[in-house]
């Protein structure tokens, strides 16, 4: 796997959020898999053997970072 990079500067308020959701496995998961190509929430379940509530609530904590 390539490695990807996020550069986000110390000041912006939601550092904070992003710290936390970079923290989440599933999170991670999610961003690499959507890095890799633009998918629905049902193909990513599928992709990363999880339940769709799973994916439908980490992609929303993603929306709010």
């Amino acid at each position: 796997m390539d490695k990807k990079y996020l550069m986000i500067s110390m000041d912006d308020d939601k550092a904070k959020a992003m710290a936390g959701v970079l923290g989440n496995k599933t999170c991670k998961k999610i961003i690499d898999c959507l890095a890799e190509q633009e998918t629905s929430e049902k193909d990513l379940a599928d992709n990363l053997k999880l339940p769709i509530s799973t994916v439908e609530y980490n992609l929303k904590k993603l929306e709010i970072s």
